[in-house]
């Protein structure tokens, strides 16, 4: 172990488990940081009862085993690995089980020490992320202890904020810098439909929290601005968040980035994306072929894609406008049509066998026997969904039901697209590069990695001015179209006019389209904005 060189501590919820998009902004600028730390870069995640197939364990063995065996009469099990990703960093999963005895002690010293209310918290939603973060603590205070180093640790989300709370302050071998990537109270008022940037002075965030049920995350969340020597956000958007929510303007902002050398090239993606597309089109054809014959290569294509909130990422939105540009085409007797994809990363109960007739069809060349067995009908999703499904239900009281007269058809696809997901079996990736557009309205984005993906991929997109992403795009005049939401009460017709013109394209100018949309994404490289988090680092040494 190099004892001489500083090191840089990686604490979050993601580590070796994928989650979200802080999962991406780790990896993705890992090329950045291990060229500057090498092996002084030490990422720190949980222990989770599931399998950890991003993480390969290694044997315990000089100062490490010190450490871990110090931690193990604590209470907390160290294991130490290397995180399965490019440039394979090591890593330090640890268990806290050990602790759970301890958790009331944990909590009573927080309420004295700070005023950190937790009374009737739930484990698994609260309890475990504060377990983890007083872990993470521990085992950081350990290390300095058995190592002549300095350490800038650097933590992720209101979920290793427990961290701060925990270590005394005043060490001089340590700084610490805590990133928001989307406050705990901004989100949980935006997914109840409340516009927080326009309503922003009129919010009291304790009474808010406790209204919305997130008083203890909330709490701990300023806790975490607040005791870090410096404060982050990903944007000028979640800045202004953050000062009002958490009392402390950001020292720096860190935009988050992709790594952009490990993307194909544009030209190199065309290729692959033409194969995909010509695969999609004839599952999409093969989906609707028991009840009528639907051309899916002639369709504009358009996907979105994101986690399951229907109102923060905008799907309620799009839907709207897939809705009125249905009629619209129908009301003029168009022939144009629409094929939108629904990729939403959430779970399913499996694959409508109905959704397989048509490719049996195809496939068999024994029409009648497989007619024989299905009673079939369009579908919105070819994943066997809930009842109570509020996409599903929001769809089919629009009128998006995918009849042989509509020219829109909604392909819901609630999974996680890695290439085996049973239906599509096409990665994420090469979905949205076989698509025209991508479409990401959201109401509630601090950042919003989906649209920058898309255009990395030289994929036109559509974004908003209430995510962080648009707000750094907003004077893109190509590539990149920013919907005005702020202050706007239904910016329906606003999308479907987008929609609209993306339909009135024509092939040389879609073209052009994507060749600017991938040029605007060589802006977000973390070639140039892992500066953000080397200044950030700088700042918090001369605090």
């Amino acid at each position: 172990m190099d004892t001489t060189s500083p090191w840089l501590f990686e604490a979050s919820w993601e580590v070796c488990h994928k989650v979200g998009g802080i999962h991406t902004v780790i990896i993705s600028k890992l090329p950045s940081v291990l060229a500057e730390y090498g092996d002084a870069y030490l990422s720190i995640g949980p222990w989770l009862a599931e399998p950890q197939f991003e993480f390969k364990e290694e044997s315990l063995a000089g100062p490490w085993l010190a450490v871990s065996s110090q931690l193990q009469s604590q209470g907390v099990t160290l294991h130490l690995g290397r995180w399965q990703v490019p440039g394979e960093p090591r890593a330090v999963l640890l268990d806290w089980q050990g602790l759970v005895p301890e958790l009331t002690n944990f909590k009573i010293r927080f309420w004295e020490q700070y005023g950190l209310d937790t009374l009737g918290t739930d484990f698994y939603d609260f309890d475990t992320p504060l377990l983890w973060g007083i872990a993470v603590g521990m085992f950081t205070e350990l290390f300095l202890k058995e190592n002549s180093v300095k350490v800038t640790l650097q933590l992720h989300e209101w979920l290793s904020a427990a961290t701060l709370a925990y270590l005394p302050k005043g060490n001089s071998q340590l700084r610490t810098i805590f990133t928001t990537h989307a406050t705990v109270l901004g989100r949980s008022l935006a997914g109840r439909g409340v516009a927080i940037y326009d309503q922003m002075q009129q919010i009291d965030p304790l009474v808010a929290a406790k209204e919305c049920g997130v008083t203890a995350k909330h709490q701990l969340e300023v806790l975490g601005a607040g005791l870090a020597d410096a404060f982050t956000t990903v944007s000028d958007l979640t800045a202004e968040e953050a000062t009002h929510f958490l009392g402390r303007h950001p020292n720096v902002i860190t935009e988050n980035g992709l790594a952009l050398h490990e993307l194909p090239l544009l030209l190199e993606n065309r290729v692959t994306a033409s194969l995909v597309r010509q695969e999609l089109e004839q599952i999409v054809t093969d989906l609707f072929a028991s009840d009528y014959q639907f051309d899916a290569s002639r369709a504009l294509w358009q996907c979105t894609t994101g986690r399951f909130e229907l109102h923060n990422k905008g799907y309620d939105l799009y839907l709207r406008s897939l809705a009125e540009l249905n009629e619209q085409l129908k009301a003029r007797h168009s022939t144009q049509s629409v094929v939108a994809l629904l990729l939403i990363a959430t779970g399913n109960h499996g694959i409508r066998p109905e959704a397989l007739t048509g490719r049996l069809l195809r496939q068999t060349g024994q029409p009648e026997k497989i007619l024989q067995l299905f009673t079939t009908g369009a579908t919105l999703s070819p994943f066997l969904t809930a009842a109570d499904d509020p996409i599903v239900q929001l769809a089919l009281n629009l009128g998006l039901r995918n009849r042989q007269e509509d020219r829109v058809k909604v392909i819901y696809l609630p999974g996680y697209f890695d290439g085996l997901d049973g239906f599509l079996n096409i990665p994420l990736y090469d979905l949205i590069s076989a698509c025209d557009l991508g479409v990401f309205p959201s109401a509630y984005e601090p950042w919003g990695y989906t649209p920058l993906e898309c255009i990395a991929l030289g994929v036109p997109a559509i974004t908003s001015d209430l995510a962080g992403f648009g707000q750094a795009v907003r004077q893109a005049t190509a590539g990149v179209s920013v919907l005005a939401r702020r202050g706007i009460e239904d910016a329906t017709a606003s999308l479907t006019a987008l929609l609209e013109a993306a339909l009135k394209q024509t092939p040389r100018e879609l073209e052009m389209q994507r060749i600017a949309a991938y040029g605007v994404s060589q802006q977000f490289g973390w070639g140039r904005l892992y500066e953000n988090y080397r200044t950030a680092y700088q700042q918090a040494w001369q605090r």
